[in-house]
């Protein structure tokens, strides 16, 4: 017997959960942390020397032991007046050493400070000695899950620093990381979202890793600056997809100084298009497709890389109600109806992060009308096929959207010869499409606030031929099966155009080869003439050229090969139809296909057939 437990044994229970994880995790001391820690709460402080979390290691004697503190925390820090929010700190000044310290805080929980020379985040390795021999390994690491907020004069978000005084022959290495998902927003005269300083001295790394917007607004003021003392000491900063930048770039130029050691690594996904202004940075794109530097500036490739995929779902509908034509007449069911038409929706796309061309997320959404006209007395039965259809493509988030008007017109001819007891098939199809297209592109210029967006317009030519083999394998009164072999060949032109001042692309000619095999099977259950079918089946595209995209960024030219050349779709079909007098019919169905490439689509139809 199942036994269930009362409402007084299920609060009794969730409370010992409760008092379980609490004596896990301690309140945060309101006044601030000093030493290794795992609490929850909020911490405010004011003064300049007290902070919010200060781990301090310090070592002063002769082969002193090493140190590691960690602080484990949930809750917000508020630090008024100067200071920091968190400040981490190796100091040595010691003799012949050799010591592993190690400063850790992981936070969730925002960081504000209100006050001149404020820091949320100060971390800081420095090395007093005249000594030399030493040989020490200095990690200060800050993981963070919030924003950091300052308000006031000559205040800096985070702030990482290498100090190294005389000293020979120490091969020192100090290393200050900060891992953050959260947005960083300085206000005030003379701020810096982000300060990188290493001074002179042996393998210095300052490292900055961040998933989201960096702001510093004010008179003189930087979202990210740099200066590097050290021809062995590294300053890094990598945006990640969904960062962006409000404000001066800069890296200190100048005798003495290393700027080729400062490094900007964007990372914000193949779909992503910016133009940063950059000054003593090193810039590289992380994500595989060409950037232009001379500050950086790249285009998101997400036209490039969906265009084939995008010819395909131009195509698949149109080939499905012409199949479905195709069919009748092979199983000689209604040939000579006078028109045929239906309208169509379909929704298909990729999720994903999109870092690279191959694994771009993007939705796109079609809908259209498709008509067929017999034209009786020809030498062998043909129908006249006009397609209109409209389209919206979504890539990567919104980074760009290009949305579409295109019509097709071409003739079937459903019978052109019998083969292996079967059914040859041909049709040919030429189109015309009308594209618009917006794109955001990330800027660290203060007047757009982190990104401006540029349009086009621009047109192609579509031409469609191919033949199918169909062959109904059974038919009687209440069922049918069917099968059907089919290859088209796709060519669309995509005549130049330009974005703005920003991107120029030249005209690219797509040749793709489309197949397809299908079996299916129709049937009637009831007594009343409702008709039943399904189908499954296998499609293949391949891109036969056209797959290189030359275009130019700020007038330099740079082309992408699209990878995307090829993809193979699992297919089904399930639908229904229904007369509604002895010549003509109603029909409704729905689609679905799963890829190889991760893209999915549903999609729906709905149609008419008769004859006068």
């Amino acid at each position: 017997m199942r036994k269930f437990f009362s409402l007084s044994q299920y609060f009794l229970i969730f409370a010992a959960l409760l008092i379980s994880f609490k004596s896990f995790a301690e309140v945060c001391p309101s006044g601030g942390i000093i030493s290794s820690i795992t609490c929850i709460g909020n911490i405010t402080t004011s003064g300049s020397s007290a902070h919010g979390i200060h781990l301090y290691n310090i070592y002063t004697g002769v082969n002193e032991s090493s140190m590691s503190r960690t602080v484990n925390m949930t809750g917000n820090i508020t630090k008024n007046d100067a200071g920091a929010g968190i400040f981490l700190q190796n100091l040595f000044n010691g003799i012949n050493y050799s010591n592993n310290s190690t400063n850790t805080v992981n936070i969730t929980g925002n960081i504000t400070t209100n006050g001149d020379n404020a820091y949320g985040i100060h971390l800081e390795n420095t090395y007093y000695s005249e000594f030399t021999g030493s040989n020490n390994t200095n990690t200060n690491t800050v993981n963070i899950t919030g924003n950091i907020t300052t308000n006031g004069n000559n205040a800096i978000g985070i702030y990482l620093e290498n100090i190294f005084e005389p000293g020979s022959d120490n091969t020192n290495t100090n290393t200050n990381i900060v891992n953050m998902t959260g947005n960083i927003s300085a206000e005030g005269i003379l701020v810096k979202g982000i300060y990188l300083y290493n001074a002179t001295g042996f393998y210095n790394t300052n490292i900055v890793n961040i998933t989201g917007r960096i702001s510093a607004t004010g008179l003189n003021s930087y979202a990210i600056y740099a200066s590097n003392y050290s021809a062995t000491s590294t300053n890094t900063v990598q945006l990640n997809k969904g960062s962006s930048v409000i404000g001066g770039i800069m890296g200190v130029e100048g005798e003495g100084l290393y700027t080729a050691n400062n490094f900007l690594k964007l990372n914000l996904g193949a779909g992503a298009s910016y133009s940063f202004a950059t000054t003593g940075f090193t810039v590289s794109d992380l994500n595989g497709r060409p950037m232009v530097t001379g500050s950086a500036h790249a285009a998101g490739i997400g036209n490039v890389v969906t265009a084939s995929q995008s010819l395909y779902e131009r195509t698949s509908q149109i080939t499905q109600s012409l199949d479905d034509r195709v069919r009748t007449y092979d199983a000689k069911q209604q040939t000579l109806q006078d028109f045929w038409m239906n309208t169509y929706y379909s929704d298909s796309g990729r999720g994903g992060q999109g870092l690279l061309g191959a694994n771009l997320s993007f939705n796109q959404y079609r809908s259209g009308i498709t008509a067929g006209f017999n034209i009786k007395n020809s030498y062998t039965p043909t129908e006249l096929i006009v397609n209109y259809e409209h389209g919206k493509l979504n890539i990567d988030e919104g980074n760009q959207g290009i949305s579409s008007n295109s019509v097709l017109a071409g003739a079937l001819f459903p019978d052109i010869k019998k083969l292996f007891t079967g059914t040859i098939s041909a049709k040919a199809l030429v189109g015309y499409s009308d594209f618009s297209g917006d794109r955001k592109v990330l800027t660290n210029d203060v007047a757009f606030n982190g990104s401006r967006n540029v349009t086009a317009s621009y047109q192609s030519k579509h031409l469609t031929i191919g033949s199918a083999w169909t062959k109904t394998l059974y038919q009687t009164d209440k069922m049918i099966l069917d099968t059907l072999v089919g290859i088209d060949l796709n060519t669309q032109h995509i005549n130049s155009y330009s974005e703005s001042d920003l991107f120029k692309w030249n005209g690219r000619t797509i040749n793709q080869l489309q197949e397809r095999v299908t079996l299916g099977m129709e049937i009637k259950p009831l007594v009343k003439p409702l008709t039943f079918y399904g189908r499954v089946g296998i499609e293949h595209r391949d891109l036969l050229s056209g797959e290189n995209q030359n275009y130019a960024i700020n007038n330099t030219a740079v082309s992408y090969n699209d990878s995307n050349q090829r993809n193979t779709y699992a297919t089904l079909n399930a639908g229904a139809y229904y007369p509604l007098t002895p010549t003509v019919k109603a029909y409704a169905q729905v689609r679905y296909y799963d890829s190889i490439k991760d893209i999915d689509s549903l999609s729906g139809s709905i149609g008419i057939s008769g004859q006068f």
